[in-house]
């Protein structure tokens, strides 16, 4: 493990911990559910608990419950796990009937006391109170009491008929702790010897696994070992999540190991999700030819960082979710700070676009020799914010894309054919004659050339001056790349000093001409 990746996992393991450790989660994110408009009675909230139930839908039954002091990563399945006691609980209260209770919402409580049985003593009671929004809900000290009053009160039969049919799934712990025997009910640092085992168990399932399915891919492209390595932590995570269900650990302890899990799950889903959309648009731009080069450098790099950003964007939004914070709610109530974070971001938006300009418009691509204002080099990279330009000093200069859509861009390499211009000079000494031919002659080679246009070929006298006799040599190479544009003007000026040698012309102003070869 590198240094870099145990000091990520430590930050978010104290992350985790000390989110463990708040009683309700984060302040001013969700304080616990509002109670719906329908729920104008402590009649009406126990009648859409029941009902909710009866139809599987636990969260509208989660509604029924004021669950603001349970920490917010607990509140799903906890909650879940609550409104299956009180139903149990509801069921085993003599003479409970939902149709006699008052429908009227003029008393600021009301009571249903329960017992072990007619003449025993009170277990507890469930207490329906007001909310702050004038509807009514089980309150949160209720909420609290469930499990202590299940326990007194689950050995009863059910007698009112209610809908508990996932009664059986609700005391898993203590049905795992008897299945384990009284030798490991001992208390070791605040958790029974079951309890660690069973730790212990989850610890080791997090630690083969994955290297089971990197052992078993090992071999295989780097893309489908991500895919699978990170499926396989998706696995380990809700195995973890699905096991604390039963372990009934401490709270803090409980909260820190479900967020830590949640954690991982998040973490190998971006994981998986990326391999997936780099396989796909790989694929993709192997069997789309009709684009050309310019849109494998440029179309499909820019597109795989945008959906790369979608996908983590949805994955963190779900993250958020799974813990019960309403994202909606904090987006809406940003408010003025809402408005700063926008000034502030603008320069981010305006790069995001850049990207979209560059999509769209394609001005270079990947590999190209581009001059972006003083900025002279060969495109590495195109980012949704930012353009990486290596220059021909080796530097790598970092370009906002908002810069591009205002700058000059010359791209040397979307050129079709490089201009070739070699103006020399010979003295007045040589023979005029044997100066033309000499033109003549590098001319024919041009025009016959392969990496020549034949109609560009120009090698003529063009000027003469009192010291010498200027030739034009001009013409167009046939390529876009930069080593073959080379190798051109190398052969063409070899060929200019071999037929200069041939005929006798000195090159330059000089009065002594070249012996003839």
């Amino acid at each position: 493990m590198s240094l870099r990746t145990a000091l990520l996992v430590a930050l978010l393991g104290w992350v985790a911990v000390a989110f463990g450790q708040l009683p309700t989660g984060l302040p001013q994110v969700k304080p616990g559910p509002t109670s719906p408009s329908g729920f104008v009675s402590a009649r009406a909230v126990l009648d859409n608990l029941i009902e909710s139930v009866k139809d599987g839908d636990y969260d509208a039954a989660r509604q029924s419950l004021d669950l603001s002091r349970l920490n917010f990563a607990l509140r799903e399945n906890e909650g879940r796990r609550r409104v299956q006691m009180l139903v149990a609980i509801l069921n085993r209260i003599d003479g409970f009937l939902l149709e006699e209770m008052s429908d009227h919402a003029d008393r600021d409580r009301v009571r249903i006391p329960v017992r072990t049985s007619k003449e025993s003593f009170a277990a507890g009671q469930i207490e329906l109170v007001p909310d702050a929004n004038g509807g009514w809900l089980v309150s949160s000290e209720t909420v609290d009491a469930l499990p202590d009053v299940w326990h007194a009160v689950r050995d009863q039969p059910p007698i009112n008929n209610l809908p508990s049919r996932f009664e059986g799934e609700i005391d898993l712990s203590q049905r795992l702790r008897a299945r384990f025997g009284s030798a490991w009910w001992k208390e070791v640092l605040g958790l029974e010897l079951w309890q660690w085992l069973g730790l212990a168990v989850l610890a080791v399932t997090g630690l083969v696994l994955p290297r089971l399915a990197a052992s078993a891919v090992r071999s295989k492209p780097v893309l489908r070992k991500r895919f699978v390595v990170g499926t396989t932590w998706i696995a380990v995570s809700l195995i973890w999540q699905v096991a604390l269900l039963v372990f009934d650990l401490p709270t803090a302890l409980h909260i820190t190991a479900l967020l830590l899990a949640r954690i991982v799950a998040a973490v190998a889903a971006i994981i998986v999700g990326i391999s997936v959309i780099d396989s796909v648009l790989r694929a993709a731009s192997q069997r789309t030819t009709g684009l050309g080069r310019r849109a494998d450098s440029i179309f499909f790099p820019i597109l795989r960082n945008f959906v790369r950003f979608l996908w983590i964007v949805v994955i963190l939004v779900g993250f958020l979710s799974s813990l019960d914070i309403n994202v909606t709610g904090i987006v809406a109530g940003l408010g003025i700070g809402g408005l700063v974070l926008a000034l502030a971001a603008k320069d981010s938006v305006e790069n995001v676009f850049g990207s979209v300009t560059i999509l769209f418009d394609m001005p270079f691509g990947i590999g190209d020799w581009v001059k972006i204002g003083d900025v002279n080099g060969i495109v590495e990279e195109i980012n949704l914010r930012s353009t990486r330009i290596r220059t021909f000093s080796d530097s790598v200069i970092t370009l906002p894309n908002s810069n591009l859509t205002k700058a000059a861009v010359e791209n040397y390499g979307a050129r079709r054919r490089r201009r070739v211009d070699m103006p020399f000079e010979v003295g007045h000494a040589n023979d005029l004659a044997a100066v033309i031919a000499m033109c003549d002659d590098v001319r024919t080679y041009m025009e016959s050339a392969d990496r020549v246009a034949p109609d560009s070929a120009y090698v003529y006298v063009t000027a003469v001056s009192d010291t010498a006799v200027k030739v034009t040599v001009q013409g167009y190479i046939l390529t876009d790349d930069y080593r073959e544009e080379l190798e051109t003007r190398q052969a063409l000026v070899t060929k200019i000093l071999e037929v200069a040698r041939e005929r006798g012309v000195h090159l330059g102003p000089h009065a002594v001409p070249m012996p003839a070869g």
